[in-house]
């Protein structure tokens, strides 16, 4: 009687351990899409932070569909300009956005100066322009 006790603890260990390694080991992800509250200060406005550096072939191609999702919801400040020549994907058309006025969203943009993200043109660090800008909360 003891031997089938032990094959059925050392059954049931094995069912639950492969029912419950999968969940463990797996990581953690959020749903794309879902947005989830992170802080309970402030308003209720969407907040966005653009980075990126003068002359940078990314920032100036993802400033195309930053501008047309920002003219749904407020006006938005820009001048054109192109990438560094020099780089990788030369000369790529992009939008410096000078500014934005909305209801719904707080937009901010951050111009780094040069490619390591060190500073921007008036040689400030990245941490002393999010602290004036009053980031993090």
């Amino acid at each position: 009687m003891k031997i089938c006790h032990i094959i059925i603890i050392a059954v049931s260990i094995i069912i639950a351990a492969l029912i419950i390694i999968p969940f463990a080991i797996q990581p953690f992800e959020e749903p794309s899409g879902k947005f989830f509250r992170v802080s309970s200060h402030g308003d209720s406005r969407v907040n966005i932070l653009l980075v990126s550096w003068l002359g940078c072939p990314i920032g100036a191609s993802l400033s195309w569909p930053l501008y047309f999702a920002l003219t749904h919801y407020g006006n938005v400040s820009y001048y054109q300009w192109h990438s560094d020549p020099s780089d990788v994907y030369p000369d790529t058309p992009g939008l410096i956005f000078t500014g934005f006025k909305s209801n719904a969203i707080n937009a901010t943009f951050i111009y780094l100066y040069n490619e390591t993200l060190t500073g921007n043109a008036q040689n400030k660090p990245l941490m002393e322009i999010l602290l004036i800008m009053g980031y993090p909360n």
